[in-house]
């Protein structure tokens, strides 16, 4: 597969504060770390894991240094392993008035052989992390990350994309399945006791 070249800033999507702007793997992520960093660290402990309890940005398995259950001081580094893992992925930043708002993370040309589900689809295009800080929900900030994704040119966008949450996560699906997404893939319990892990998927 052929690099993707990232694209100059995209027109806003919402209204003229906003801009979307695509940072490629490696330096094009490094150039805003510090805004990505943010946004991670913000979020962390909302997620199902919380992602400083996890290995990377892609798989459930959790870190073997923490301790059982998961306390403050076990993940007071925040989300390292899942930040540097992320690294490795082309990032969406969102700024409001040019500061940092939201990310939407995601790899191009993803194909997950082990599920019943995924591994038909063949590549797709896989969301591993939408996150909009908390001063700027609900003011259209990750419908415009989601809805700029879904204007990129191929390569950068394989005919199906797929997205993961869990099922206790209603703010999520509902922006998901507002944007077109369905149900792909449900694991009953796969995040603890009446949490499943749910998979979606949507034509590009």
């Amino acid at each position: 597969m052929e690099p993707v070249r990232a694209p100059p800033l995209l027109s806003a999507v919402v209204d003229r504060n906003v801009e979307i702007e695509l940072l490629p793997p490696g330096n094009g992520v490094d150039a805003s770390i510090d805004d990505v960093w943010h946004v991670l660290s913000v979020v962390d402990e909302e997620f199902v894991p919380p992602l400083s309890a996890r290995t990377d940005s892609l798989s459930m398995e959790l870190r073997s240094d923490l301790t059982q259950p998961l306390t403050p001081e076990s993940m007071f580094n925040g989300p390292v392993t899942y930040f540097e893992s992320s690294r490795s992925e082309f990032t969406l930043i969102a700024r409001v008035d040019g500061k940092v708002a939201g990310i939407l993370g995601f790899l191009p040309d993803y194909h997950d052989p082990h599920l019943p589900g995924l591994s038909d689809l063949g590549p797709t295009t896989r969301v591993t992390t939408i996150a909009v800080l908390p001063n700027h929900r609900r003011s259209g900030v990750a419908t415009a990350l989601e809805a700029a994704l879904a204007d990129l040119p191929e390569p950068s966008l394989r005919p199906t994309v797929t997205v993961r949450t869990w099922s206790t996560n209603r703010k999520a699906l509902g922006l998901f399945r507002k944007r077109g997404y369905g149900a792909l893939l449900h694991l009953p319990d796969d995040r603890g006791p009446g949490i499943s892990t749910v998979y979606l998927s949507r034509s590009a």
